[in-house]
């Protein structure tokens, strides 16, 4: 991750992000970049799973949700020139990513899954 001076327009307003679906492309990348934070290494696999029920399960490659979380595994900005190579480049550096659609078992519905009122976010 960079570190840039706190400003109202990166901080605020939102950092330059990439459409057709920036809330979309900007949360999974971010996603990818605190996980490659937090590994503190190259992942070598990385299984993303959506649910069928989720907004991202029919609209992740098309809105490039999957650019957005090969960029972010790779430690690149959003506006890398790189960007649309992605995958490519996330299977060259080795590693395995995949994308599939299958029901979560818990997700939004936490409780469902045994978890008290409210430990879990879900009220």
């Amino acid at each position: 991750m960079s570190s840039k001076a706190c400003s109202i327009l990166n901080d605020v307003l939102g950092p330059v992000m990439r459409g057709p679906s920036s809330s979309h492309t900007a949360g999974a990348h971010r996603i990818a970049t605190l996980s490659r934070a937090l590994l503190g290494e190259h992942p070598v696999a990385v299984r993303c799973v959506f649910d069928p029920n989720g907004s991202y399960a029919p609209t992740y490659k098309p809105l490039g949700v999957d650019l957005a979380f090969a960029a972010g595994l790779l430690g690149w900005e959003m506006t890398d020139d790189r960007y649309s190579t992605g995958l490519d480049a996330a299977q060259k550096a080795g590693t395995k990513l995949s994308f599939d659609i299958a029901p979560l078992s818990c997700g939004d519905m936490a409780r469902s899954c045994g978890l008290p009122k409210g430990e879990s976010g879900v009220s």
